[in-house]
């Protein structure tokens, strides 16, 4: 009798509740002190630079989907855009709302999609990146807000400030002792 096994590709509902409580526990000190700090929007801003940025990063997982060995993708298994994360993370908000009601759609589907998957278009896989955590992250800010936190850029912009600082001294604006002193502050600080 030949029977075919079936592999589990979807998270389950059991490691997903597991990592919403572990994700809670890491928001709850950041987003209590950010809440004092700024009024009704510091919560929500530790809240956006944590699950939709992480989500959405080549990681594919906040901290506690990570450390549950799930990860979000959409359904073609490639890395959701922010605009869907950010969909997904604010359906969840709505999912979690309503007694968490919106949860109970993975019972009732094969690929265990909640109803913040099913209209973002995301389902929840096994899977786990090789890439750190805080490197994803990291990436994903970059991408999304154009920055670039390097030694290459730290480099650059040094390598303008002694030019400037030279034309400076070759102006007359500064002499060759404060030429000397504020040059040596750039290469000191690198």
């Amino acid at each position: 009798m030949n029977t075919v096994q079936k592999i589990e590709i979807y998270g389950s509902l059991g490691r997903r509740t597991v990592a919403l409580f572990l994700d809670a526990l890491i928001l709850l000190i950041p987003g209590f002190i950010f809440g004092q700090l700024i009024p009704v929007i510091g919560g929500v801003l530790v809240w956006f630079f944590y699950a939709p940025i992480l989500e959405a990063s080549n990681l594919r997982a906040t901290v506690g989907k990570y450390l549950m060995g799930i990860q979000v993708t959409d359904v073609s298994g490639r890395r959701i855009s922010f605009q869907a994360s950010m969909i997904r993370n604010i359906l969840k908000l709505f999912s979690s709302a309503i007694l968490f009601i919106g949860y109970l759609f993975a019972l009732f589907n094969d690929k265990k999609q909640t109803l913040h998957d099913l209209l973002a278009d995301t389902v929840v896989v096994y899977g786990r990146s090789n890439q750190s955590l805080f490197d994803a992250w990291l990436e994903r800010i970059q991408e999304l807000f154009g920055t670039e936190f390097s030694r290459k850029r730290l480099a650059r912009s040094n390598a303008d400030e002694l030019n400037r600082l030279f034309e400076l001294k070759e102006k007359g604006a500064l002499s060759e002792e404060e030429y000397q002193v504020e040059k040596n502050k750039i290469l000191n600080k690198s």
